[in-house]
């Protein structure tokens, strides 16, 4: 499972493309592959920009999310392994961060 609140991973692969960093919502993909060959055809799909749901993905929305899992599993945030656990609440402070963006001149 992913959550957040923005749609594109590095290098451009968008992930949750209904993500809107600033629509108070969290968007969460639930992947399910449990082959090799649905992983592959999974990332085929994300990396081609299907937004569709279709085999082992699916995507919603919400002000918030709760994840509970077991056995407990690791809990990532950017990348870094922060702990493992059974249960995670994630939700969103609307206005909590201000992002300041250059425009075009």
């Amino acid at each position: 499972m992913i959550v957040g609140n923005c749609g594109t991973l590095t290098g451009g692969i968008v992930l949750l493309p209904d993500a809107v960093i600033d629509d108070a919502l969290l968007d969460l993909a639930v992947l399910t592959p449990e082959s090799l060959t649905q992983w592959a055809a999974l990332a085929g799909r994300v990396v081609t920009g299907q937004a569709a749901d279709g085999p082992s993905i699916a995507r919603s929305q919400g002000r918030e999310v709760v994840i509970v899992a077991d056995p407990p599993q690791p809990v990532e945030v950017d990348g870094d392994v922060l702990e493992v656990a059974g249960r995670i609440r994630a939700t969103l402070t609307p206005a909590a961060l201000v992002v300041r963006v250059a425009t075009d001149t």
